[in-house]
């Protein structure tokens, strides 16, 4: 069965600038109107990546040392390996973790798991942000005493405000996966291929393909299992071709 990353309208946009900086490359805008699914996508990158048999480093490895050395930027360890558990780090939150080791390392970091504080504000957003916000709209569409306005404007402020301070103060988990520094050195060197690869990182369609699903998962957090070929961007588009396949 198809299924859909189900993006929103221009999601598209900041998920190609994502793969664009994952690959080091350049989709023009008249090639990325020419994709509709996760295959139109990969075919489009092996054109853009050139073959080189020269580079046989393996990636995960490369980018392993490079966070082993940063680490002890943020936590005083010595001799660790692929196994080590960075969930043995308790007094550093993920957040900051993954953004030390970004800035020591210079690779992009998969983004860190909403916490509990996270998806507190998540339900804020959803229980009353939203629900304020859309009161003011219609105050627009209809007329409303001057008192009530104030107070509606006051309440979505106040609502903005306590969403805002929860995702700040909100230190995140480690990404699924990512629990030991070899987990997470395996993410990360798929979402640095393009860098890697100038530094002679091994570049086969699988790896390929790999690093991509990786970058797209990472935008909206779909499953990486899930993303096949004929997986679309859209559910609109998913919903057309299954009508055209009926």
């Amino acid at each position: 069965m198809v299924n859909s990353l189900g993006f929103a309208d221009m999601d598209d946009v900041d998920a190609l600038e994502l793969v664009e900086q994952a690959f080091d490359i350049k989709i023009a805008a008249t090639e990325a109107a020419t994709l509709a699914n996760v295959g139109d996508l990969y075919d489009l990158l092996l054109t853009k990546i050139p073959d080189d048999e020269a580079n046989q480093k393996c990636a995960s490895a490369m980018v392993f040392y490079r966070l082993r050395r940063a680490l002890p930027a943020v936590y005083a360890i010595e001799k660790i390996g692929p196994s080590y558990d960075l969930l043995a780090l308790n007094d550093i939150s993920a957040k900051r973790l993954l953004r030390v080791l970004a800035k020591k390392s210079g690779l992009t970091l998969p983004y860190p798991s909403p916490g509990w504080v996270g998806w507190l504000a998540w339900c804020f957003a959803m229980v009353c942000f939203w629900p304020v916000a859309l009161t003011a709209y219609v105050i627009f569409l209809v007329s409303l005493p001057k008192a009530l306005i104030g107070w509606l404007a006051a309440a979505w402020a106040c609502a903005f405000v306590v969403m805002i301070a929860l995702a700040i103060l909100d230190s995140g988990r480690l990404p699924s996966g990512c629990h030991s520094l070899g987990g997470l050195a395996k993410k990360t060197a798929r979402l640095n291929f393009g860098k890697l690869r100038e530094l002679g990182a091994r570049q086969s369609n699988l790896d390929i393909w790999d690093a991509l699903v990786a970058t797209l998962s990472s935008f909206n957090y779909f499953p990486v299992e899930k993303i096949r070929r004929d997986t679309f961007f859209f559910r609109d588009a998913m919903k057309d071709h299954q009508k055209r396949a009926a």
